[in-house]
């Protein structure tokens, strides 16, 4: 597609050395994030737990503050938190030390479900018939060649006698059940390192607390220190809904593990308050978190069932569980969605789980939340809104454009047709279709919309039109137009200079039909040269020009309405200045002609009643005359 030199001048600008400095510069900023981001992850991991944390739990303490102070509201919410974590932990602990008993005794339903699963799967598919054969090969392949099938039997052992050489015996050193320096560091490791993240994220998550508005503060003087009110309020916008965010959905994720953990403990799987644990920590990964913690529980229910009554029991209960809680209770209690893209979540799961591992997959959602806020209330950080977000990242008129500069008629018709039943055809065709014309007219200014994107343009859009032919009925009546304008050429349609203006004319055409008006549709070309003198008079009663020129153009619209005075005396003349401000359409006197528009829907009624009682009364005053 055509768009002037705006290709030529994007490869000059990548091609000169500034923009290669740039581009090196970006690259090498980018690289140096992410190599903060992992080498600091010791670090930023607890901070990051800290601020989550701190959104959550800065509710409480605002709350507790006005009675006891700062320091022990603070001290207070960190010890209830704490609290918590502990015992879900030590239920944690519990769960696991009563499952790891409780294994031996369905040793023997786990062998039975594995050999039922290798003769009814494995055996029977064409891996498991490859491994066969792969056995008999080496089997063959192994036996000694001996006369009279004696390769079949094994040798028969000879004692040793003396004298012969001793055979090397195996050694076990038992020390007694006494640890290793190495197995002790390596214990000590294990539990030093979940210990060091948990104190460091508490000390991280008490100074956050206490230095609440002083970080606010600081943040604020770095990203919007010029607009300090605007910032302000922003800010504590933002604060306010992450707030509320991340407690409803510790809540809602609270409330989804005790349900599955009730049913677990209903259909029989054992530790059902561990699964229940973990599908609460679990499902702030989004999308896939309650299906990986469904697995081990399926999986333990099918090791302890016979049969497979349990295991469907189980997966019931998460298949059925988190659709209901995704998908009704969370839109209830959050009334909007999360405001992240499906696949800014995705992403956002596997980069942070690539960079923080676990707790990077745990925390992935918020962060990313936390970006997006950001990106939303700091103008140097909205393209973090515009990638992670979920709001569209074209307005309809941008989208709409986009369809019919690509000549995709059929896309931008799915469009229409969407646009049309959330809100009306009126709608469509004076917003966002004109608004689409306008982007086109923009791009036609400024030279990089040649007369062939043009051209395509007002294709895709007559074909649109064309679509939408059925859409809308109800919503007109024709027998509002009167009978002497309802003949096929009582009003003539024409744009003003250009095929966008013929694709506004088109528009406005199709809406004074849809109304039972009788409308004739020419092209711009009809005004060129002599070609006004082509159009048929007979039974005119209306000219409606369409322009979109922003500037107004007064000097092209004034000839225009010259000629077709000329030509079509008595027959009045109205221009529709779509994108023109409200004081150049104001100006008909200086353009000649009878009647302007701005607004397509609005104002195309009023001009064709205001049209009809003119000629009504022009008709009334020549009967009078001639009596």
């Amino acid at each position: 597609m055509p768009l002037g030199n705006a290709s030529a001048r994007t490869v000059s600008v990548v091609r000169s050395p500034e923009g290669l400095f740039k581009a090196a510069a970006a690259t090498a900023l980018t690289g140096m994030i992410f190599a903060f981001l992992y080498l600091g992850r010791g670090v930023l991991t607890p901070l990051a737990v800290a601020v989550i944390l701190a959104f959550i739990l800065s509710p409480i303490v605002l709350k507790l503050r006005p009675f006891i102070g700062r320091g022990a509201a603070v001290g207070a919410t960190v010890a209830i938190a704490l609290a918590i974590v502990l015992a879900i932990a030590d239920i944690f602990a519990m769960q696991v030390g009563q499952l790891a008993g409780e294994l031996p005794r369905y040793r023997g339903s786990i062998e039975t479900k594995i050999k039922t699963i290798r003769e009814t799967v494995l055996d029977h598919s064409v891996l498991g018939r490859l491994t066969q054969t792969v056995e008999t090969m080496g089997q063959d392949k192994a036996a000694p060649a001996g006369a009279g099938g004696a390769s079949d039997k094994a040798a028969p052992a000879t004692a040793a006698k003396p004298g012969d050489e001793k055979a090397p015996m195996h050694v076990v050193i038992d020390g007694g059940g006494v640890l290793s320096a190495g197995s002790l560091r390596e214990m000590a490791g294990h539990i030093l390192e979940p210990v060091t993240f948990i104190g460091i994220s508490l000390i991280f998550l008490i100074f956050v607390l206490l230095q609440r508005e002083d970080l606010r503060d600081r943040f604020i003087r770095l990203v919007g220190a010029r607009d300090m009110q605007a910032t302000i309020s922003a800010m504590d916008d933002a604060a306010s809904r992450l707030s509320r965010y991340f407690l409803i959905q510790t809540g809602l994720n609270a409330a989804f593990g005790v349900i599955v953990a009730i049913g677990l403990w209903l259909v029989g799987v054992p530790a059902a308050p561990l699964w229940g644990l973990m599908a609460m920590v679990l499902r702030f990964v989004p999308y896939i978190g309650s299906f990986i913690a469904a697995a081990m529980p399926i999986a333990l229910a099918a090791a302890i069932d016979p049969g497979w009554s349990i295991v469907v029991k189980t997966a019931l209960i998460f298949v059925i569980g988190e659709p209901i809680m995704g998908h009704v209770i969370e839109p209830l209690v959050y009334g909007k969605s999360t405001g992240l893209s499906p696949i800014a979540v995705i992403v956002a799961a596997a980069f942070w789980t690539s960079l923080w591992g676990p707790v990077g997959l745990i925390l992935s959602t918020p962060l990313t939340l936390c970006l997006v806020v950001l990106g939303r209330y700091v103008e140097g950080l909205s393209f973090l809104e515009v990638l992670f977000g979920d709001a569209p990242p074209l307005t309809p008129a941008e989208s709409l454009y986009q369809r019919l500069l690509a000549g995709d008629s059929v896309e931008a018709a799915e469009l229409a047709e969407d646009a049309v039943e959330e809100s009306s055809l009126d709608a469509f065709y004076g917003e966002t279709a004109v608004a689409a014309l306008g982007l086109a007219e923009h791009d036609r200014e400024r030279g990089a919309l040649r007369d062939e994107g043009q051209q395509t343009v007002l294709k895709s859009l007559r074909s649109v039109i064309e679509e939408l032919a059925d859409e809308g009925e109800g919503e007109n009546n024709q027998a509002n137009a009167p009978a002497e304008w309802r003949d096929a050429r009582a009003i003539l349609c024409l744009g003003a200079r250009t095929p966008l203006d013929d694709g506004a004319a088109a528009v406005a055409a199709d809406l004074l039909r849809r109304r039972g008006y009788g409308v004739t549709l020419e092209p711009h070309e009809v005004l060129r040269s002599d070609g006004v003198f082509r159009i048929d008079p007979e039974g005119v009663k209306l000219v409606l020009i369409s322009a979109l020129d922003r500037a107004g153009s007064q000097t092209h619209l004034r000839y225009t309405v010259r000629k077709l005075r000329r030509r079509l005396p008595g027959v009045k003349i109205a221009v529709g200045a779509w994108l023109a401000e409200p004081a150049a359409v104001s100006m008909a006197e200086s353009l000649g002609a009878d009647f302007t528009a701005r607004r397509m829907t609005r104002d195309l009624p009023d001009i064709i009643a205001r049209a009809s009682s003119v000629n009504e009364s022009g008709e009334a005053r020549q009967e009078a005359g001639a009596a």
